[in-house]
């Protein structure tokens, strides 16, 4: 079972559902959920037998040896408003993905709510935490539609139906 993490300072709210622990960092009225990644190990990269499977690809262990905190979420509109002061995205809906920023972009996004929120630590995930956080304790790329599953810590996975899209943005260590 996963150790509860301590509930960050800088959380508005903090509790444990069926997907595990999480906390919920407020920007004025914008929430952002944030889901708690443990250290753990898993095979990162394709399986030799994975449909698309490029030739040069090599599955290998990796472990990573500290939990850090992650948005369940793309970043928001609206998040990315609260905390930029303007939205430079083509398509305009608060609750859509920020669109049109660069990597620049997101550094300073990070910065900026990093300034607004003493602890947080927050950053882009290295392609080792990304691929750890949407395997979701899973080895295979693909699962059978409707299907849940329940990872080595004993959290479940919804099934493929009912997630929002496996990509998240940033992670924050304790």
């Amino acid at each position: 079972a996963t150790i509860a993490p301590d509930r960050p300072k800088w959380s508005k709210d903090y509790g444990k559902d069926d997907y595990g622990y999480w906390a919920d960092l407020a920007v004025g009225s914008v929430v952002q959920r944030m889901r708690w990644m443990a250290p753990g190990s898993f095979m990162m990269g394709s399986p030799a037998d994975e449909t698309g499977r490029l030739d040069w690809e090599m599955q290998h262990r990796v472990t990573l040896t500290r939990g850090f905190w992650l948005a369940d979420t793309e970043c928001t509109q609206a998040l990315w408003e609260a905390v930029m002061g303007k939205n430079p995205s083509k398509f305009r809906t608060p609750d859509r993905p920020v669109e049109c920023v660069s990597w620049e972009d997101t550094q300073l996004f990070c910065q900026r709510l990093n300034d607004r929120c003493p602890g947080l630590g927050l950053r882009l995930p290295t392609e080792a935490e990304w691929e750890y956080a949407c395997r979701a304790g899973i080895d295979r790329r693909n699962r059978r539609r409707g299907a849940t599953h329940e990872t080595a810590d004993g959290h479940v996975v919804p099934p493929v139906s009912e997630r929002r899209d496996a990509t998240r943005y940033f992670p924050s260590y304790p």
